[in-house]
């Protein structure tokens, strides 16, 4: 860890930073705790931390550092679909200290969906359906091997094919089961469900993995020379789709109900306890749905709310890329800098 203790100087270089690292090792550990007191001298109303980690340890120290008036920008996840006291103490450490927790690349990278949520909430609308393609990675390779016609003479890409391009790419992680067993895209829906008010757990959502029972538990080139003897199955499922004028989309999708009433329903009754189902899995849309025709990696979603009932709202981009994370991230930054301005 570098700090600068100087209060007096501009922080750490930016431009030798790596140099100063390496020659000084690591003088103070891990102490997050020095970290926070480093951070808040000199300027303690304007103290952010940004946390890039993947860790539920880290991120259990959000509420300690929001009541310690520092403000948090967070692509973490952890924070926000691991236990659901974390996420309402986080919630109440931002309304007792007056300190801003921003997490809008937990989701979509750099998609304004969750600022746009949050104001519908805010502004008095109530969501009643979500419905989205949040997985880069899994955007590209249903894309791929089950596309919409075209006027190519080839046939789409096998599956195996398509998640082995998608490897080389660098679009999965290192083992591609942890994109393919959905559980990552589960906890983007499972962000989205906490959004809207609905206290849900991963345990609540239906998951629907992409990776064999037989093939859970082998080494990772086992599983992917192995991937081929499902190219059958795949093709088969991908064919019936396109005979019917479809195309299987892996999607999220949360419902919410009043007192039993579908996402159809009028939401009348301010007094009603709002109910969800959420699951993500294969679905089938036509040739001429938005979900139908995205390219390479996009992220897409599509939500109905009280206002928005006829016509969803649709936002839709690239939805992974360190540069439209990092461009989210900073959008967080600055939103943080105009609410304290």
């Amino acid at each position: 860890m570098l700090i600068d203790t100087d209060t007096e100087g501009e922080g750490v270089s930016l431009r030798d930073w790596k140099e100063q690292l390496g020659s000084q090792g690591r003088p103070h550990g891990g102490d997050l705790d020095m970290f926070v007191e480093a951070i808040q001298k000199g300027y303690p109303r304007h103290a952010i931390i940004v946390d890039c980690t993947s860790s539920e340890a880290v991120a259990r120290l959000y509420p300690k550092w929001l009541e310690r008036g520092v403000h948090v920008v967070a692509p973490n996840k952890k924070a926000f679909s691991g236990p659901l006291q974390l996420y309402h103490d986080i919630k109440k450490a931002m309304q007792m200290s007056g300190r801003h927790c921003l997490y809008e690349t937990t989701v979509g990278a750099g998609l304004p969906i969750l600022h746009m949520m949050q104001e519908l909430r805010a502004t008095g609308d109530r969501v009643v359906q979500i419905e989205g393609i949040l997985s880069g990675t899994l955007s590209f390779i249903f894309n791929t091997f089950s596309p919409k016609p075209s006027g190519s003479q080839s046939p789409p890409p096998l599956f195996s094919a398509t998640v082995l391009d998608a490897r080389a790419r660098g679009y999965t992680e290192p083992d591609p089961r942890d994109d393919l067993n959905g559980r990552d895209f589960a906890r983007k829906v499972l962000i989205l469900a906490r959004e809207t008010g609905i206290d849900l757990n991963m345990e609540d959502i239906k998951v629907q993995s992409l990776v064999a029972e037989e093939d859970a538990a082998s080494d990772v080139d086992t599983f992917l020379s192995g991937l081929p003897k499902h190219d059958a199955r795949w093709q088969q499922e991908a064919q019936a789709a396109l005979a019917e004028g479809m195309v299987l989309r892996y999607v999220g999708v949360v419902q919410i109900s009043l007192d039993g009433q579908g996402a159809s329903s009028p939401l009348l009754s301010s007094a009603a306890v709002p109910r969800a189902v959420a699951s993500v899995g294969i679905r089938k849309y036509p040739f001429n749905h938005p979900f139908a025709n995205l390219g390479g990696c996009d992220n897409v979603l599509a939500l109905q709310s009280d206002r928005y009932s006829g016509q969803p709202m649709i936002v839709q981009g690239p939805g992974a890329g360190a540069e439209v994370t990092a461009g989210g991230i900073f959008g967080d930054m600055f939103r943080i800098a105009n609410y304290m301005s």
